[in-house]
């Protein structure tokens, strides 16, 4: 879902920045999205990372990461869970 919000800001901006012309403002807002997604990207790679470091390490399973992101499960992240 998230990234296909940024798939559709991309697609908004790029209308508008073609609409304004090339300038400072234009390039700035290009910019800031560009930003904005990488920032997600670094965020999803991070989040994968987190999730198999859970799942290998800590023997975390599918369903127990799925209820932990809903908030369904509580607690430190340990064997035990």
């Amino acid at each position: 879902m998230l990234c296909r919000t940024i798939v559709d800001e991309f697609e908004r901006t790029e209308r508008i920045c073609r609409a304004m012309g090339t300038g400072t403002e234009s390039n700035e807002l290009w910019l800031s999205l560009v930003v904005l997604s990488d920032a997600v990207t670094e965020y999803r790679d991070r989040h994968t990372t987190a999730w198999v470091h859970a799942r290998d390490r800590l023997g975390i399973s599918a369903h127990e990461w799925h209820e932990i992101q809903d908030g369904a499960l509580n607690g430190p992240l340990t064997n035990e869970n």
